[in-house]
């Protein structure tokens, strides 16, 4: 080999790896500042969104085969055969996967959460055909094929439809992929928990713990819905272990590790930055930092420019168009004391089997906090087994980071502990308020063991029940809407029609021609001459009527042009219905008049 090389080369890839993403994103951010006249703005940024929009998927791939390939390297190392735990493992990752299973039969499969989750299915969707990542929210359908004419920036991030958009393109385009993405999620979610916590109270206790986490039943909700919620609690816990692996080795191989896992759980929830902040200052404050690993690491900086870019992109070309109220910022201080904590600690006083939470393991789980500081206090130094768990920095690393977790979601501007539309946000606090009873695994007597095994199944049966019914999500009027859509799109016997409806972005990922009732108030003409053509064989309306004078409400009003036979309805709310009508082609005889 050219000594030149060994000695240099290392530095020579690792400024040629930074310098060529570092000048794309400063050339993206340049003309970003630019408008037609000059003036420094970040409005007229064709090249910065031409970049999010064709590259985005293809960098996110990279740092998800990145992190495939760095795991396998690091089973190789530590000599790991995956054959071998196969089979010695058989009865425990069958037990686990029954669970798996048994969520997914018994749980409605759905997209839940307004449009969150049809955004997320509809930016797969565009990686799938085109490998772009634009959020279509309208489109037509003919000739069998998808022609999407109104697509925005997605605001959400890019991770997980990326995942949705490899299964895609492995089996073929269907919606049912997000769901079995989020099952293998849950599969994974609940394989670490169980083999830690068997690792460190036993088999009973591991057990256990799969029947307190699906106890919670947000947990089974959110891994059947179109979110990436699991999908971040996932990342969320392998970011801890990396890290904790990363403090207690503090080689070169296990910071790469930590590293690329933290880039893909920062792209899979934003907020999930906070976390490097305190990350970084754990390790310095307990001098941690070993500035050889971090040396041989620098060959990362160059790709992490890169799998950052798409997240800053974005950030410029969807700043000013977050949901949060004119009155507050997306974070707010006022939220979280004037109705955020009182809704979670009412939210625990409800025992009706309303919301997607376990109360009663709350309370189980704040008595056992309170029994391990009387523990402590009593015990002193005697239990050392004990008090080195509390002393240690990672057990306080892990409680800061559920905390900051807490605080930040009751902060959001939409933190409702007690609403269906951020059931999501509290995923990490339920999991860990299931896990903490747990640690009474620690005292042995086999028979308070078996106790504990039995109320956890007692509890998951108990409660298990809350995410069969989900009936939080279905007390929005959000959701009759689009199950009475969705009713209505089953009844048809092929993809050649059209849905005028409200929210058409909720239904784009389906493979069915969808425009608004704004557009249609703009286009009768188009409309009409698509449906007397027949290049659609129907075109379907929906509206919401008032009960009292059978008209559509004003924000759903048509056109008299417009010609509409009714064909189902369903009430929606104490004061409408929505209606759903069929749009009638122009008679034979006008069709000829006009001609002449």
């Amino acid at each position: 080999m050219n000594p030149h090389f060994t000695k240099y080369g290392y530095w020579y890839l690792t400024g040629i790896l930074f310098l060529l993403p570092a000048s794309w994103l400063m050339a993206t951010l340049v003309n970003s500042f630019q408008d037609v006249n000059g003036r420094m703005l970040f409005t007229h940024a064709p090249f910065l969104k031409t970049s999010f929009t064709h590259f985005s998927y293809f960098i996110m791939l990279t740092v998800l085969v990145v992190f495939f390939i760095l795991n396998l390297l690091y089973f190789q190392k530590k000599q790991i055969d995956f054959f071998r735990i196969l089979k010695t493992h058989a009865l425990e990752l069958s037990f686990l996967l029954l669970a798996t299973v048994l969520v997914y039969f018994s749980v409605e499969q759905e997209l839940r959460v307004f449009a969150d989750e049809s955004n997320l299915a509809a930016i797969a969707k565009s990686m799938t055909y085109d490998n772009t990542v634009y959020n279509s929210t309208m489109g037509n359908y003919y000739y069998q094929d998808y022609r999407s004419f109104s697509n925005v920036t997605p605001k959400r991030p890019l991770i997980f439809p990326t995942l949705v958009a490899v299964l895609h393109t492995i089996s073929g385009y269907r919606i049912a992929n997000i769901f079995i993405l989020n099952s293998m999620v849950l599969f994974a979610l609940l394989s670490i928990i169980y083999f830690m916590v068997k690792t460190r109270f036993g088999l009973i206790a591991a057990i256990s713990s799969v029947f307190l986490v699906l106890a919670q039943p947000v947990v089974s909700i959110t891994s059947s819905s179109g979110g990436f919620d699991i999908l971040s609690t996932l990342f969320a816990l392998l970011t801890c272990i990396a890290f904790a692996r990363y403090y207690k080795e503090q080689d070169a191989f296990s910071l790469s590790i930590l590293i690329v896992t933290f880039i893909i759980f920062a792209n899979i929830r934003y907020e999930s930055l906070m976390y490097g902040g305190l990350m970084l200052v754990m390790l310095l404050v307990f001098k941690r930092v070993n500035w050889l690993s971090i040396k041989q690491n620098l060959i990362l900086v160059g790709p992490i420019v890169l799998w950052l870019s798409p997240t800053i992109w974005q950030r410029i070309l969807t700043a000013g168009t977050y949901e949060n109220p004119d009155d507050r910022g997306v974070l707010a201080l006022d939220s979280l004391f004037m109705d955020h904590v009182s809704g979670m600690l009412s939210s625990h006083l409800r025992f009706d089997f309303f919301l997607p939470y376990s109360p009663i393991l709350t309370f189980i789980s704040i008595a056992v906090i309170i029994f391990w500081v009387g523990f402590l206090v009593i015990k002193n130094q005697t239990d050392k087994a004990v008090l080195d768990v509390f002393k240690s920095p990672l057990t306080w690393f892990l409680v800061l980071c559920l905390i900051i977790n807490l605080i930040v979601f009751l902060m959001h501007h939409n933190g409702r502990f007690d609403h269906p539309t951020s059931f999501r946000f509290y995923l990490i606090f339920s999991i860990a308020m299931s896990l903490i009873p747990i640690t009474l695994f620690y005292f042995k007597n086999k028979n308070f063991q078996y106790s504990l095994l039995g109320l956890s199944v007692v509890l998951f049966l108990g409660y298990h029940s809350a995410a069969i019914t989900d009936r939080s999500t279905k007390s929005l009027t959000s959701e009759r809407i689009v199950n009475f859509v969705n009713e209505i799109i089953d009844e048809q016997p092929n993809n050649n029609y059209m849905l005028v409806v409200d929210i058409p972005g909720r239904f784009t990922p389906q493979d069915i021609a969808v425009v608004s009732l704004g557009h249609a108030k703009n286009n009768h003409h188009n409309l009409q001459r698509n449906l007397d053509t027949y290049l659609y064989q129907r075109t379907i309306v929906f509206q919401r009527v008032n009960l009292s004078t059978k008209e559509p409400i004003e924000s759903d009003q048509l056109p008299e042009g417009y010609v509409l036979q009714e064909l189902d309805g369903l009430k929606i709310s104490g004061g409408e219905y929505l209606r759903a009508s069929k749009m009638l082609r122009t008679p034979k005889i006008e069709k000829e008049e006009s001609s002449k």
